[in-house]
């Protein structure tokens, strides 16, 4: 479209109109020739409730008549129908929500906290996990802002999917407030697909020719299960005869891979077993094998 100046609020304001006040200072910039970034710099003063009026998903635009918004050869008529905002921070939800396994039997959800949620200060986020997608189901747990933006999901049956869904709450946090919660709007996982927890499973070491009998060799370990980088993972290779060695430096780099260093050692054929969070995997099919002394 062309680009009309909106680069204060009464541009934003004879280019855009919303369905709620938004803010009592923002400004705009073009991104590009479709999508138009505003940036609230100052928050409304209204209460909590009537602030949810600007969540994203529920504040509704419509680009103002007479300022003839059109298209960029300026043939369009302009531009009147309304819409939904539905991407943004405003509102103010969490964001970059996903969930990872973090055991057999356990998630661990992560988020990006927002600024404020309603417009006030987070005091608390609420964390809803359900086996079905509409969240009928739904198990909350709530946690605290001194605490890390992540949280983990416990006693879960293995294989079972997990849908999770984070929202932030302003409790006590603006004048007048009591201790009734005022949620924000939730925010959902990325990736609208359910996570399961699962046992770790080594299916291929890749590269995996003579290791020096010295150690300190980097060992790839590919596979499915292993979950979330911060999750602790350790990793033994023995032989059918009994000799084993335990690797050292290991570390979850995704959830389908993991890196160690070899030990000091002999032998041919040593298979592999990795235990991620206290749930030790199956030993692998694939092997490694010291170089001949």
């Amino acid at each position: 479209v062309i680009q009309l100046p909106i680069a204060d609020m009464e541009q934003v304001d004879a280019v855009f109109s919303f369905s709620a006040v938004i803010g009592a200072q923002y400004h705009g910039e073009w991104l590009d020739s479709t999508t138009a970034r505003i940036t609230i710099d100052s928050a409304y003063t209204g209460s909590p409730a009537w602030e949810s009026a600007v969540n994203v998903g529920s504040l509704r635009v419509t680009p103002v008549a007479s300022a003839g918004l059109k298209s960029l050869d300026g043939d369009s008529p302009p531009a009147s129908l309304m819409a939904v905002v539905n991407r943004g921070t405003w509102g103010d939800v969490p964001q970059s929500v996903s969930s990872q396994i973090h055991s057999a039997t356990s998630l661990i959800a992560k988020w990006v906290a927002p600024a404020t949620a309603t417009g006030y200060a987070v005091t608390r986020f609420e964390v809803q996990f359900s086996t079905h997608e509409d969240f009928s189901d739904a198990i909350p747990m709530v946690i605290g802002v001194d605490n890390a933006l992540e949280l983990v999901i416990p006693d879960l049956e293995t294989d079972v999917g997990i849908y999770v869904r984070v929202r932030a709450d302003t409790r006590l946090a603006y004048p007048g407030a009591t201790a009734a919660a005022v949620w924000g709007a939730w925010a959902y996982p990325s990736i609208r697909l359910p996570v399961a927890p699962a046992f770790p499973t080594i299916e291929l070491i890749p590269g995996a020719g003579f290791l020096s009998t010295a150690g300190g060799q980097a060992v790839v370990l590919l596979g499915f299960g292993f979950g979330a980088s911060s999750n602790i993972v350790t990793a033994t290779y023995s032989t059918d005869a009994g000799r084993a060695y335990d690797a050292t430096d290991c570390r979850v780099v995704s959830s389908e891979r993991i890196e160690c260093l070899s030990a000091p050692g002999v032998g041919t054929h040593f298979h592999w077993q990795v235990t991620v969070n206290g749930f030790a995997s199956e030993v692998s099919e694939a092997t490694t094998s010291y170089a001949p002394p």
